[in-house]
């Protein structure tokens, strides 16, 4: 693996990347990672304003591994701490930031998940801000760990998403989701 090194940095810059992380995420981990994030886009951009946007859909998408993520790890020693596992990354292309994310998710979930972006993707602004205010009134539904705003606020924020199942076994699929700011 040593001497792949320089081909996978070669690979990522070469696709615009300017972070990349994978393996075990809490949220002690985000909060740390989206600090550093954060004064990096908006030193390279002078743009408080992109910088939040970027970090906003950052950390929505880092907060559905933390949530969703089936790819678990358990340490037990000092102390318990379970991590959720997956991909983010950050980049450029043509103008513009994308964030991406992977993470494993169960099967029987991919079609709930592809329905609610297929939906989302054929709103314009005034109706994302119009199902978001509803969603938040409404309340998570039976399969969200959060307030089950993430995707909708991600497309809000952003302009552009597109998504990836990659099937991986019987019970999980591969969920990568991409967000052009």
């Amino acid at each position: 693996m040593l001497s792949q090194i320089y081909d996978f940095y070669k690979n990522l810059q070469g696709k615009g990347v300017i972070f990349c992380s994978t393996g075990p995420l809490n949220q002690e981990v985000l909060e740390n990672l989206a600090a550093t994030l954060r004064s990096k886009v908006e030193l390279k951009e002078g743009s408080a304003s992109l910088s939040m946007k970027v970090l906003s859909i950052f950390v929505e998408q880092v907060q559905n591994i933390v949530h969703y993520s089936q790819d678990k790890v358990v340490q037990e020693e000092p102390r318990h701490v379970e991590y959720t596992q997956g991909i983010c990354m950050i980049g450029q292309e043509e103008g513009h930031y994308y964030i991406l994310s992977g993470n494993l998710i169960r099967n029987e979930d991919v079609s709930r998940i592809e329905e609610k972006l297929t939906v989302l993707r054929t709103m314009d602004q005034a109706a994302l801000k119009a199902h978001y205010l509803a969603q938040r009134k409404k309340g998570p539904d039976e399969h969200s760990k959060g307030a089950g705003l993430g995707l909708i606020d991600m497309l809000r924020r952003g302009s552009g998403m597109d998504y990836h199942f990659q099937p991986v076994d019987d019970r999980h699929t591969f969920f990568s989701v991409k967000v052009l700011v």
